[in-house]
């Protein structure tokens, strides 16, 4: 990585005389961002790019090439990888700058397996392919086709999305957020996300991290980078990607309500990274870790010379689950009206009136400063006639050195546009509604990231178990089906200890030895939702009701099998689901369960890797947990039911989707599981 991002010499392979073509565009960059190593622009189709020798071949340079740059067609690309390697000084370090790989089809697709193969083979190190390259603005390294635009500063961003990145840069400069270094990650087919997560862990340039992401390559071991990272820098991730493509084939209530998003978001903040929904929140947590002290506590003062962006703020702060107003004792508003005679209102917020100068807010500030119970500031000014907005941002920014918690300035102007451009002193914030959440994220990362978060890399396989259930699955997809019926998915549980009440076949029963009243259901792989299917009768008391409901189930689904249940006594009605996930393999999902599992959508997700402290933790400061607690029923008898679909899981890769739905939780017995699927891979 040191030589990815401080190489002493950089080749250009496919470099250009023309400016509108990349290899143009990736010399001129070079040349003008100030990089001072040895630059080797490869062409057999020139002699000379502006003030370089241009090179034939990789072969004709005698000296070490550190990182080397390719922007050639995508054809052309493993063959020019193999020269690199086998050349007298190998080549190691690779950016790819070309697209036309598993991007683009089948053929693309072949393309990158074999430059897999050829980094494999050779120990190669790649970023990309179809990537816009790599900047570290602390050397002048812009090895990218970016614009030189880009601020210098404090944070490390990744992204997948090289026109992500671009933006990234441009609005960097008018929110006045500067980089340490950039990095594209395009197709990732060797380098990905982790390994310049665990980069910028140990850049001492780098404060904070930003990350943009569609997928994620390596679930566990990008989690464990991210918890390891985070206790000691702030990590603010956008994970995009839309579901479409995987929902046509979701089944169970588990897959459909498990969506791609949330659960990236979940393992996330598991790990204490920051999730952020948009590109605006993204900026505004990244600025406030960049530039600003962690909030001292909870509570919050607001300064403003404006009542209604005052009144917003304060709304904003109330209705939050983390921050709270701070109240001015008797004692200090009658300070603040020795020093703020003319002020609106000695309150929170502290109101001071729109003919406020900047004097006014230094005296506000400089008198709040000395108060050791406030744990953040926002100063909110508007553009008002007597209003000079630089001179307030200015006060500001002084403030910084003395304030003992963050002094944020929300300075409503465009008029301090060209300041924040002219000095990297710190940033503002056009709303104070960003301001607000950037300090509800910044306070709950300081607070989590000494916390050990209770899960692991690796667990403990029940081999014995293991092999038996794997067998079982097996066996059952070698009929051609992948869906399991009841007793499959019953004689699945049994094996992880999980109480399945038994549903026999109706065939194989004496009606009249059938405990009433009973619950009669069809049972097929081609239906799941026995009850939206109308497969399903509940509360039958004697065995005339039951051979009139068989009637009705069979006239309605021929063929079918039916089995039947022991109606069981009211309980709280819980789904515990495992889906595996793109990113991160197998996910296990509790909610509220039942029919209205989907309608009423009261779920958490968890990772299966996590032990009993982290399950019971996780639902204990959930919706779910409150849940619990009303109706009496033990967290920990919940843990342990998820910790047994948790083995299950891990222990059963072939699995897509599981339900149990719903089981039954009592106060003072047993959980009783009354359906369980299994839909194989």
């Amino acid at each position: 990585m040191k030589k990815i991002f401080h190489p002493a010499s950089v080749a250009v392979i496919g470099a250009s005389v023309k400016k509108e073509k990349i290899g143009g565009i990736l010399i001129d960059n070079l040349l003008t961002a100030g990089y001072k190593g040895e630059i080797y622009p490869i062409n057999p189709k020139y002699n000379q790019i502006k003030d370089l020798k241009c090179y034939q071949s990789v072969k004709e340079i005698k000296a070490p090439i550190d990182l080397a740059i390719i922007a050639i067609p995508a054809q052309k690309v493993p063959a020019v990888l193999i020269e690199c390697a086998t050349a007298k000084k190998a080549v190691k370090n690779f950016i790819i700058i070309s697209a036309g790989f598993s991007e683009a089809g089948p053929v693309g697709q072949k393309l990158e397996k074999q430059i897999l193969a050829i980094a494999q083979k050779y120990r190669l190190q790649i970023i990309g392919p179809n990537c816009l390259g790599i900047i570290n603005t602390g050397n002048g390294l812009n090895a990218s086709f970016a614009p030189n635009n880009f601020l210098a500063g404090n944070v490390g961003l990744i992204s997948q999305s090289g026109a992500f990145a671009a933006a990234a840069l441009d609005l960097g400069k008018k929110e006045n957020l500067g980089f340490s270094s950039i990095v594209t990650i395009g197709n990732k087919t060797v380098l990905d996300e982790t390994d310049f997560l665990e980069y910028f862990a140990t850049d001492k340039k780098t404060k904070a991290i930003g990350v943009y992401l569609e997928n994620i390559k390596r679930g566990a071991k990008f989690l464990a980078a991210l918890k390891k990272t985070a206790k000691a820098k702030p990590i603010v991730i956008i994970k995009a990607g839309a579901t479409v493509k995987t929902r046509a084939a979701i089944v169970s209530h588990t897959g459909a309500m498990a969506g791609d998003e949330e659960i990236a978001e979940s393992l996330i903040e598991d790990c204490n990274g920051v999730s952020a929904q948009s590109i605006s929140e993204f900026f505004a947590y990244l600025k406030m870790f960049s530039y600003f002290k962690a909030p001292k506590n909870k509570l919050v003062v607001l300064v403003t010379n404006a009542g209604g962006p005052g009144i917003m703020a304060a709304d904003a702060v109330v209705k939050s689950s983390i921050l709270n107003l701070y109240e001015f004792s008797e004692s200090e508003k009658n300070t603040f009206k020795k020093i703020l005679p003319n002020a609106g209102s000695y309150s929170n917020p502290l109101d001071l009136r729109g003919d406020a100068t900047n004097l006014h807010y230094d005296a506000a500030i400089k008198e709040l400063s000395k108060n050791k119970n406030i744990g953040s500031l926002i100063v909110i000014a508007t553009a008002q006639s007597q209003t000079n907005a630089p001179a307030i941002w200015q006060s500001v920014a002084s403030a910084q050195s003395y304030c003992p918690f963050p002094a944020i300035p929300t300075i409503m102007s465009d008029s301090i546009t060209p300041l924040l451009a002219s000095k990297t002193v710190l940033a503002n914030f056009h709303d104070p509604l960003y301001a607000i959440k950037a300090i509800e994220k910044y306070y709950l990362w300081q607070n989590k990231k000494n916390t050990s978060i209770a899960f692991a890399e690796k667990i403990k396989i029940n081999s014995a178990r293991q092999r038996k259930s794997n067998g079982y699955l097996q066996e059952i997809k070698t009929r051609g089906r992948s869906v399991l019926l009841f007793s499959e998915a019953l004689n699945v549980g049994k094996l992880y200890g999980l109480n399945v009440l038994p549903a026999p076949r109706i065939s194989s029963l004496d009606l009249k030895k059938i405990n009433y009243p009973a619950v009669l259901k069809i049972d097929t792989d081609k239906i799941l939702h026995k009850n939206k299917a109308g497969g399903l009768i509940q509360n039958i008391k004697n065995p005339s009701e039951l051979l009139d409901s068989m009637k009705i189930l069979r006239s309605k689904f021929p063929k079918t099998d039916l089995i039947v249940q022991p109606q069981t006594k009211p309980g709280l009605e819980l789904i515990i689901g495992a889906k595996h996930d793109d990113n991160f393999g197998p996910i296990i999902m509790l909610g509220v369960g039942g029919i209205t599992a989907e309608i009423v959508n009261a779920k958490i997700f968890l990772s299966p890797m996590g032990n009993l402290k982290y399950l019971k933790e996780k639902i204990q400061n959930s919706l779910i947990g409150k849940l619990l607690a009303k109706q009496k029923i033990n967290i920990s008898l919940v843990a342990k039911e998820v910790k047994k679909v948790c083995e299950l899981a891990l222990e059963n890769p072939s699995i897509k989707e599981l339900d149990l739905n719903p089981i039954l939780f009592y106060p003072n017995e047993n959980p009783v599981i009354i359906d369980i699927k299994v839909i194989c891979k």
